[in-house]
């Protein structure tokens, strides 16, 4: 029955990705790409997976999630047809207006600038590039304090967005060693405290930019064996960063190619780390009328932006420290502080939703999440595929989720974006009717 529910779901989501693919030819079409993640998230786990973030993987609760993924599919599907479908939403058109349109090498540069004098001063503080890969293991103690200035250090990615849609427009053989050697910059200094979510973020925007403004990838174009190697190596690096979270650090290996070696032989990690399968089965049997948290989890969100000095009650922005002490038989709830394991698993999205309100809560919160993307969607291909409205869509294709750890991400990442280019770029984001008569203007 598992090896059942497991290849039902993989042809429910090659065929539905297809389906849009075929249709809207775009890889990054908020469906396909939905039904990628949906797939990696899940689908390796249901086949093979015995435990997941110390989930024992039974048969009946891979039957149980197997019908809520098709229930969290048809709702997202329904959300987004369902924009689709409301004529209000088909009138208008959005245009990213700004100085950085014209002047994009010049923006990006800044931000470019300012990301890695931020990623340096950060490793000055903590020590020097040696100390900080030879002690690794003591990421934690590093960052804390320092969230805000290591987020700027997305300014990197941003600004080679820019840059990268100015080359574009003439991509000779100097523009492209100029990019590379700037995009390994940004992903070594993305990486060099192993983090490899930062760093698949930033592969993906800089990707999805590529896509839409100098040439759509298509399946063919993927399968070839020149990107399928350059997808390998990728997935090798980022194998590679936590390997050095241990007692000794980088010191373990001795060597760079003494790592890639060890990280070559786990690339398959990598489904381990995107599936969400063992916590939402663990949600999912856990979770009934008598425990629901009926949106408690809001005072963690509503908390977040203020600083824990000053209220000694802060309840943690990431929900998923209560998952993780609910998996090893605390019983605990939010906002409560009293958490005895100190490491998280963070919930997806359809967990949160379960977790809060039930099946009701699944169906309601799946559909908007749909909406979200048809909107997203529309304000993305209206605008041209501006680079702001590019990157603004995979952070929320990757990122967006009704948890409050993930709406904080999300708003850090795009405010990050757009409060410097409202400042000093004068970005605005107008609204149109369909047939270029102007309605108004408004910053957002």
């Amino acid at each position: 029955m598992r090896l059942f529910c497991g290849i039902s779901l993989l042809i429910v989501l090659v065929t539905l990705g297809w389906m849009v693919y075929k249709k809207k030819n775009d890889v990054f079409h908020p469906l396909c790409f939905f039904c990628i993640m949906q797939f990696l998230r899940y689908v390796p786990t249901m086949l093979k997976g015995d435990v997941d973030t110390q989930v024992t993987i039974t048969e009946n609760g891979v039957v149980t999630l197997f019908y809520m993924e098709l229930l969290v599919i048809l709702c997202v599907f329904v959300g987004y047809g369902l924009y689709q479908t409301n004529r209000r939403n088909k009138i208008y058109t959005y245009q990213f207006e700004g100085r950085y349109n014209q002047k994009g090498i010049l923006y990006g540069s800044v931000l470019f600038i300012i990301g890695v004098a931020t990623r340096v001063y950060f490793i000055q503080l903590n020590g020097g590039l040696t100390y900080i890969l030879s002690n690794i293991q003591q990421k934690v103690h590093m960052v804390t304090g320092h969230g805000y200035l290591l987020a700027f250090g997305n300014f990197m990615t941003y600004g080679l967005c820019m840059i990268l849609v100015d080359f574009v427009q003439n991509f000779t053989i100097k523009r492209k060693i100029i990019f590379v050697l700037l995009l390994a910059c940004d992903l070594f200094f993305l990486g060099f405290m192993s983090d490899r979510t930062a760093v698949m973020r930033a592969i993906m925007i800089i990707v999805m930019v590529y896509h839409y403004k100098k040439k759509r990838l298509t399946v063919k174009s993927i399968l070839n064996p020149k990107v399928l190697l350059a997808i390998y190596g990728i997935i090798v690096f980022i194998v590679a960063m936590p390997l050095l979270r241990n007692s000794e650090g980088f010191d373990k290996y001795g060597s760079i190619s003494a790592l890639l070696n060890e990280a070559t032989g786990k690339v398959w990690n990598i489904f381990y780390w995107f599936s969400y399968a063992g916590r939402d089965i663990f949600v999912y049997q856990h979770f009934n009328i008598t425990n629901y948290w009926w949106g408690a989890n809001i005072l963690n969100l509503l908390c977040a932006p203020i600083p824990a000095a000053l209220i000694s009650w802060k309840p943690p922005v990431d929900e998923g420290y209560y998952l993780s002490n609910l998996v090893l038989g605390y019983d605990i709830a939010p906002p409560s502080l009293d958490y005895v394991y100190k490491s998280s698993f963070p919930f997806s999205n359809q967990g949160i939703l379960f977790a809060n309100f039930g099946i009701i809560g699944l169906i309601i919160g799946s559909i908007c999440l749909g909406y979200v993307y048809g909107h997203m969607y529309k304000i993305l291909v209206s605008s041209e595929h501006n680079v702001v409205a590019v990157i603004v869509s995979q952070v929320i294709l990757y990122n967006f989720a009704f948890t409050s750890h993930d709406m904080v991400m999300v708003l850090s990442l795009i405010g990050y974006l757009i409060i410097p280019l409202i400042l000093f770029g004068k970005l605005r984001l107008c609204r149109y009717f369909s047939k270029n008569y102007k309605v108004y203007a408004e910053e957002r």
